[in-house]
């Protein structure tokens, strides 16, 4: 599999992590995934970070995964922030801007978690980082780690 998702701070923001060659049935599953995640009405927006910094291939039909996306579709009600941007695939990256815009979302890129998070928290003072759910965090950069 090429993607991993789940909540990174319960109820607020979604993680994603795109990984290796990204398919068709990963899109699937992430869709069908997201859309249970958003499931639940709440009072306040639902971000997401998304990692693309370690796709190696993506072989998804680019017409579809807009059909089928949450994020097209406007049900995400906070921003898209995608991490990785100095490694990213530019067909992915191409993708999810445009997913956000098509959304009506805010739409940011930045090299690493670290300042996706500070981003997030300038835009949504409610957040709380020191609750995120670190395991979802294997395959993604950081100044540290690398």
């Amino acid at each position: 599999m090429g993607v991993q998702f789940g909540w990174y701070i319960a109820e607020r923001v979604i993680y994603i992590n795109f990984y290796n060659r990204v398919s068709e049935r990963d899109y699937e599953r992430l869709h069908a995934g997201l859309a249970e995640l958003l499931s639940s009405k709440r009072g306040q927006p639902i971000h997401i970070i998304q990692d693309e910094s370690n796709i190696t291939s993506l072989t998804a039909d680019a017409g579809r995964v807009y059909k089928e996306s949450v994020i097209a579709q406007g049900k995400v009600t906070g921003a898209i922030i995608t991490i990785g941007r100095h490694k990213s695939h530019p067909v992915m990256n191409f993708i999810s801007a445009t997913l956000a815009k098509i959304g009506n979302n805010a739409y940011q890129s930045f090299n690493t978690l670290e300042e996706a998070e500070e981003y997030l928290s300038a835009l949504d003072s409610t957040l709380d980082f020191s609750a995120a759910a670190r395991d979802h965090l294997e395959m993604t950069y950081s100044p540290q780690r690398r």
